[in-house]
């Protein structure tokens, strides 16, 4: 098996409001999780020695289909 390193841009849409993050979506982190678990090496750009945040939604419609389980109305 080659050893080969999978690079993933970090990617800030905020960028003018809070400069200098190095951002990733929560399921980019679920994907580099499973990279890493199936033994892969996975490094993110830039590297830049920027502690690594996640992008996240908090609201309403992550309340309705964001969670694994059913939510009934009655």
């Amino acid at each position: 098996m080659i050893n080969e390193v999978i690079e993933i841009e970090s990617f800030n849409p905020f960028e003018c409001q809070y400069p200098n993050r190095k951002l990733i979506t929560r399921e980019t982190l679920i994907l580099i999780k499973n990279l890493r678990a199936a033994g892969h090496k996975v490094r993110i750009l830039p590297d830049d020695d920027q502690p690594l945040e996640i992008l996240y939604k908090k609201g309403i419609s992550e309340f309705f289909f964001g969670c694994s389980n059913s939510v009934f109305i009655w």
